[in-house]
């Protein structure tokens, strides 16, 4: 006969816990992802084209939970992660060019349900080993058996350009448990300082593309609104 391992009392309820809190920022998750789906599928309809190459999602697991909350000097509680951490659920969209970057970025916290809570651009403001991306902590109401709660889900919009960096670069430092030459830190950042030129030609060439159609009649659809993202 199988063996139920029995908890005490207060490691039930902790698990329990974390259950429900895994619940509620997946519900979290969903509602954004759904609306930025929404999104990319009228801009396909509208303007014959998606922003959205892709997107990635994720929600941290109670080790990692319990992790930053121990380098942060608190319990691993449901309750601190609600009331210290972030980036519990996060999702990562991938776009064609930089321009939908700030385009989509623009139209979802424009959202009247969605409240920006920090911004971080490393697209205008690179970290200091090239990484570019804009990062973005948004809160959104899940609608729940015991009422409305609004969490935070931090969304990181960036295009297959930087994604193809930042993938790369994080799997060659993955587990490196020693230090890294500077020679090979610099190779690294020199690299993502060609990728990002490419990125500016590959947006040139777009837009350019997008005015010959247009001049020459060929194209009729209309285009995506210009935005200006500010911070």
């Amino acid at each position: 006969m199988e063996h139920t391992p029995q908890w005490p009392a207060e490691m039930e309820e902790l698990i329990r816990g974390f259950v429900d809190l895994r619940c509620r920022y997946q519900a979290a998750l969903t509602e954004v992802k759904t609306k930025l789906d929404i999104l990319n599928e009228e801009f396909r309809v509208r303007y014959s084209r998606n922003p959205i190459h892709h997107m990635e999602s994720r929600i941290k697991a109670p080790a990692s939970v319990a992790q930053k909350l121990a380098r942060k000097g608190f319990a691993p509680t449901p309750e601190n992660a609600v009331q210290q951490l972030k980036d519990i659920a996060g999702i990562r969209v991938v776009c064609a060019y930089r321009e939908d970057v700030y385009t989509i970025a623009k139209l979802l916290t424009s959202q009247d349900d969605i409240r920006l809570l920090r911004t971080r651009d490393y697209i205008k403001e690179p970290k200091a080993n090239g990484y570019r991306s804009l990062h973005l902590i948004v809160e959104i109401p899940v609608f729940l058996s015991t009422g409305k709660q609004y969490l935070p889900v931090e969304v990181q919009i960036r295009t297959i350009a930087m994604d193809f960096w930042a993938s790369l670069e994080h799997r060659i430092r993955y587990k490196v448990e020693f230090q890294v030459p500077e020679d090979l830190n610099r190779e690294l950042f020199d690299a993502a300082q060609r990728i990002a030129e490419v990125d500016e030609d590959m947006q040139r060439i777009h837009d350019r593309m997008v005015e010959l159609a247009n001049q020459s009649g060929v194209s009729s659809q209309p285009q995506p609104p210009q935005v200006d993202w500010e911070e």
